[in-house]
């Protein structure tokens, strides 16, 4: 018997972060919000530096777990993806016609 409690899923979701591109971290955290909600707990977060003494050069790691064996995680992707899609069309709709 498996207790309700034991992690069967485990997702991290890197964010990146330039300190150039305003904004590039929004994806990874809409990212985790839509994990949470369906769901999923947040593990851990830790940064990590790559080591460039000349630029801002590191990235966060959302490390998260859910309960439930049957989570899918390619269905919140394809989610994302589509709501992403979405967005892109509506910001520039000339990019679809032109298709």
């Amino acid at each position: 018997m498996v207790k309700e409690n034991f992690l069967h899923k485990i997702k991290k979701v890197v964010s990146f972060d330039t300190g150039f591109t305003e904004g590039s971290t929004s994806g990874a955290n809409e990212m985790v919000n839509v994990f949470l909600d369906n769901g999923w707990i947040l593990l851990n977060i830790h940064t990590v530096d790559s080591g460039d003494p000349r630029a801002v050069s590191q990235y966060t790691v959302f490390t998260l777990g859910n309960t439930n064996p049957n989570a899918d995680i390619e269905a919140l992707k394809n989610e994302l993806r589509e709501k992403a899609q979405k967005e892109f069309e509506e910001k520039y709709p000339s990019m679809k016609e032109a298709e």
